[in-house]
C-alpha cells in the first residue's frame, strides 16, 4: 500500500506571490527576509544604546599621555600622527640608521632632478618653440556653380598654374659660369649643372601623389614635436615637484643638527620655512 500510496499525485503548496495589483513594489517578503531585517535592525539599535550609555557616562577629565601623539583624520578614522610614528621608526632602528636612510633618498631626489635638468636642455635646444603657427595652414575657399566634377576640374587647374609658376621661377634663376673647358681654375670642385636645371614635367597625378606624402611627412613631423613639447613640460613640472620635496628633506635634516636657531620665514607656496642658525666660532 506503501507504493500506491506515492504513486498517487499530491497537493503542491506553493508559496503566496505578490498580488497583480501590488507587483509595482516588488517582490513579496517571506518570513525569512524578515526575520534577516529585524535582526539587522534590533542590532543597531543595541549597539546605538551601548554607545550612548558609554557617551553618557564618560569621565570628561579623562587624559593620556597617548592622547598627544594621536589624531582624528579628514575620515573620521583616529590614527597615529607622523611625527609619532617617524619616533617608534627611530626607537626600532636607531638614529644612525634613519639618518642613512635620509641621506639616500636625498641623493636620489638630487639625481633625478639632475637628470631631469639635462633631459630639459637637451630639448629646449632641439625644440625652437614655433610650434603655435605651425598646427594651421591658410586655407582658400572656392565657389562652384557646378558639381563635384567641375570643382575638381577648377582645382586641378589652380594646382597646374602654381605649379608652371614655381617651374618659371626656376628656369628664370641664373646658371654659374665656367670657363671655356667646362671647369673653373678657381673653384676646386666641378659643378654639376644638370642639378640646377628644371626637373622633367610630371603629371598631374603624380605632383597631387606628392603634394599627399608631403603632408603626411608633414603631419608626422608635428605630431613627433608636439609629443616633444609635451614631454618637455611634464618634466619641468616634475622638476618643481621634486625640488619642492628636496627643500623639505634637507630643511629636515638641518633641524636635526646642533645649534642655537630661529625662523626667519615662515614656508610659502608650498615651500619649507627658512631658519637661520647662530654663528659658531671655529675652533
Amino acid at each position: 500500500m506503501s507504493s500506491l500510496r506515492n504513486a498517487i499525485k499530491r497537493v503542491t503548496h506553493k508559496e503566496r506571490s505578490q498580488p497583480r495589483s501590488r507587483s509595482h513594489l516588488g517582490l513579496l517578503e517571506k518570513k525569512g527576509d524578515y526575520k534577516k531585517r529585524s535582526d539587522n535592525f534590533h542590532k543597531k539599535e543595541r549597539r546605538l544604546a551601548a554607545m550612548g550609555a558609554r557617551a553618557a557616562n564618560r569621565n570628561p577629565d579623562e587624559f593620556y599621555m597617548a592622547m598627544h601623539n594621536a589624531e582624528i583624520d579628514h575620515n573620521g578614522k583616529h590614527r597615529k600622527t607622523d611625527k609619532a610614528v617617524l619616533s617608534e621608526q627611530a626607537a626600532t632602528l636607531g638614529a644612525d640608521a634613519i639618518k642613512i636612510m635620509k641621506t639616500q633618498d636625498l641623493k636620489y631626489l638630487r639625481a633625478v632632478v639632475s637628470r631631469d635638468k639635462k633631459k630639459e636642455e637637451s630639448l629646449r635646444a632641439s625644440l625652437h618653440f614655433d610650434h603655435e603657427g605651425r598646427g594651421r595652414k591658410n586655407k582658400r575657399t572656392l565657389f562652384v556653380d557646378g558639381g563635384r566634377e567641375e570643382a575638381e576640374a577648377v582645382l586641378e587647374r589652380l594646382e597646374d598654374e602654381e605649379d608652371g609658376e614655381s617651374d618659371e621661377e626656376d628656369e628664370g634663376a641664373p646658371l654659374p659660369t665656367t670657363s671655356a673647358g667646362g671647369t673653373s681654375e678657381d673653384d676646386e670642385y666641378d659643378l654639376d649643372l644638370s642639378a640646377l636645371r628644371p626637373a622633367a614635367s610630371k603629371t598631374p597625378k603624380q605632383l597631387k601623389k606628392e603634394r599627399r606624402a608631403k603632408a603626411k611627412l608633414d603631419k608626422s613631423l608635428d605630431k613627433a614635436r608636439l609629443k616633444s613639447y609635451a614631454s618637455l613640460r611634464d618634466r619641468s613640472a616634475r622638476r618643481g615637484k621634486v625640488e619642492v620635496a628636496l627643500a623639505f628633506m634637507e630643511t629636515e635634516r638641518n633641524m636635526t643638527s646642533k645649534g642655537a636657531k630661529r625662523k626667519v620665514r615662515d614656508g610659502e607656496d608650498g615651500k619649507p620655512p627658512v631658519f637661520k642658525w647662530r654663528r659658531k666660532r671655529a675652533k
